[in-house]
């Protein structure tokens, strides 16, 4: 439950940031967007990379599946 409310904050903060954006001057508005979005960006390529990781795979290799003894 605590994962869903965190996962509402980052929504939050992405829409106040675009908010405050929209009120500073329009080229430092952009440039506000694009270093906000660029470190954004960086950071949730480390948390894909890490899930990705720790996801079990969807195939299995035969290799490594226990037999029965016979």
């Amino acid at each position: 439950k605590r994962c869903l409310y965190a996962e509402l904050d980052a929504k939050l903060h992405v829409e106040l940031i675009e908010k405050r954006a929209a009120r500073m001057p329009e080229a430092y508005g952009k440039a506000f967007r694009y270093i906000a979005y660029r470190d954004l960006n960086e950071r949730m390529k480390m948390y894909l990379e890490i899930a990705a990781e720790r996801v079990q795979p969807e195939t299995c290799d035969s290799r490594f599946v226990a037999r029965l003894a016979t």
